[in-house]
């Protein structure tokens, strides 16, 4: 588990842009196992990743195909295991549409459908699901992740 603490930054850099990243983060097959409508085993590092995402301002949305009765149990997995959620399936504000699409907007999707996301096969796990070693390794090249946080 990473230790650090919550480094205090403003939201703008000195020029109006931004200082945190959006993550839209589907959830069945990327931090759980694909076992829907249940909610399957936590797929490692995922949670723990978000949560150091959180505690360096980042932003998560929940982005999901979940609905109705089964978008709950995910809501509260991510209450549960300590990952703040910003939104789900669309920004505070957002509407049906913005800018006449119904797609959140984000700066970066994680999601077992994504073309080059690593995904691996657990043992016990029903379907392969995103592999968070990799994801560890993109984000902390991409400087979104302390270069101290180990891999595994």
């Amino acid at each position: 588990m990473y230790k650090g603490k919550r480094i205090p930054i403003r939201p703008l850099d000195s020029e109006g842009n931004k200082r945190y990243a959006i993550f839209a983060v589907d959830f069945d097959g990327t931090v759980v196992d694909d076992c829907y409508p249940e909610t399957g085993q936590a797929v490692p590092l995922a949670m723990e990743t978000l949560k150091v995402l959180t505690l360096m301002h980042h932003k998560i949305v929940m982005y999901t195909m979940r609905s109705g009765k089964t978008l709950e149990p995910a809501r509260l997995y991510y209450h549960n295991c300590g990952v703040p959620l910003y939104a789900i399936n669309r920004l505070p504000g957002q509407g049906p549409t913005l800018e006449g699409s119904p797609k959140c907007y984000a700066d970066y999707y994680i999601d077992d459908r994504n073309i080059g996301t690593g995904i691996i096969k657990y043992p016990g796990f029903k379907k392969p699901c995103v592999d968070w070693v990799q994801i560890r390794k993109l984000l902390k090249k991409a400087g979104l992740l302390p270069k101290s946080l180990p891999l595994t």
